[in-house]
């Protein structure tokens, strides 16, 4: 089952992080700012991830999980290859909202069916097990992906990249079991229909889930932008090929892909029944390592330094998965636990990735428009897509060139930051931390 899981989650991620891969291709066919890439990968997903996450979730605590999962997954699937028919912003825009839908459901739902299986302490591996689909999908998606585009197009590898997700939906559909339906769990299936705002409500009261509510939304505003504009970075900063910086997301990849497993083991390890706090302060310090690495390889002259940078923060990220996750099943009561989970993604992924690449794209512009001496809209006139027009002089060719790179590399730098945010909220939640009755005497 949990190998399942992970292959679910690997999908999901992979189809929602493939913008970053062929954004500057977009950008250049379509002439997008980077502003409006930052709609495309932030708002216009993240607010219907959130629309239709919770509901999903709430869904999810009255009927079948792996059904419903399955069920997501073929739709989100569907919008990906839909991002391939895309003929301008707002047809893409509008398939990308589809994939919001779509994906809002998955992460809770698997971080409910893994702690309905597992027990307290066994959950922190078990949880950064499912949780290597980001760091995987990291792995894979660059070495995959610049081929395919190659051959086929930016618009190709969409259509390529959502075929993978139907075969799992049926595999999901035949394969895996809700352990509530199968009675291999003390949790069950609820049959009354609970008021959102109540439970909502509950969750507030808790001091520690609140401070995590907090630190999520900081991780997923830093992360999301850093995320979306790494490839770019690399590309305009320090003038990789499209192989090349894909080779070092990939390279992060596999590293974060060790830290994933690192911080749920060191988080089991340093736990017991009576303290659980070692699943909120692992992701704590790693946030805060995080920030010092991301920060520095953005202002690295370097491109070796920028890559040892990037690589390591790739490892600190990634320690966080499986902790956090699984501190949330211990917060919440079991009856509660793909609501508890879809609240926090609330923070991570529509707050985040709300605030994040919205404010990194318009910080990117706005710098660079500054260093080129104009108006953001007279830059985007005189450098379309960041690039000279044809038939540009060599100087305003260059000019253009330098202005878009660094106004990336300081909006980079600020959103960075966040992480700071992060770590004090995480240090802070520890602190309040309480384990829900039902998991205290597991």
């Amino acid at each position: 089952m949990l190998v399942v899981l992970l292959l679910v989650s690997i999908c999901n991620y992979m189809d929602r992080l493939s913008l970053s891969i062929v954004q500057d291709l977009i950008k250049e066919e379509l002439h997008r700012s980077h502003a409006q890439l930052g709609l495309l990968g932030g708002p216009m997903f993240a607010l219907f991830y959130t629309v239709c996450g919770i509901p999903v979730a709430r869904l999810a605590e009255r009927t079948n999980r792996a059904k419903l999962l399955a069920g997501a997954v073929a739709f989100w699937s569907a919008m990906t290859a839909a991002c391939g028919a895309a003929v301008g912003f707002f047809s893409l825009g509008a398939a990308r909202m589809g994939m919001g839908a779509g994906e809002g459901g998955c992460v809770p739902i698997i971080q409910a069916t893994v702690a309905d299986t597992l027990r307290t302490t066994k959950r922190g591996l078990a949880m950064s097990f499912v949780a290597a689909g980001p760091p995987s999908s990291s792995i894979l998606l660059p070495l995959l992906l610049p081929p395919i585009v190659a051959i086929w197009g930016w618009r190709g590898a969409f259509v390529a990249l959502a075929i993978p997700g139907f075969f799992l939906a049926l595999l999901l559909w035949f394969t895996v079991k809700d352990p509530r339906a199968e009675g291999e769990t003390d949790a069950k299936i609820v049959k009354k229909k609970g008021i959102f705002f109540s439970d909502l409500a509950r969750l507030m009261r808790d001091p520690a889930y609140v401070l995590l509510f907090i630190g999520g939304g900081a991780i997923g505003t830093a992360y999301s932008s850093v995320g979306l504009f790494q490839v770019s970075f690399l590309l305009r900063v320090h003038e990789f090929s499209l192989v090349e910086a894909g080779q070092v997301w990939s390279i992060a990849g596999m590293v974060g892909l060790v830290g994933s497993f690192t911080g749920g083991f060191l988080a089991d390890k340093f736990s017991d029944k009576t303290n659980s706090k070692s699943y909120l302060l692992t992701p704590a310090f790693a946030t805060v390592l995080t920030f010092i690495l991301f920060t520095g390889a953005f202002l690295a002259a370097s491109p070796v330094l920028c890559v040892i940078a990037l690589i390591a923060g790739g490892f600190t990220y990634n320690l966080k998965n499986g902790p956090i996750y699984a501190s949330i099943q211990l917060i919440v009561p079991n009856s509660m636990r793909a609501t508890g989970a879809a609240v926090h993604m609330f923070a991570v992924t529509t707050i985040g990735s709300l605030v994040g690449p919205t404010f990194a794209g318009f910080t990117s512009d706005f710098m660079a428009a500054t260093m080129y001496g104009t108006g953001i809209s007279e830059f985007l006139a005189a450098c379309p897509g960041g690039s000279a027009p044809d038939g540009a002089t060599v100087g305003q060719i260059a000019a253009c060139a330098t202005a878009s790179a660094e106004g990336l590399r300081w909006a980079l730098v600020a959103v960075a930051s966040v992480f700071i945010v992060a770590g004090v909220s995480l240090f802070a939640a520890a602190k309040f931390m309480k384990v829900a009755d039902e998991d205290a005497e597991s």
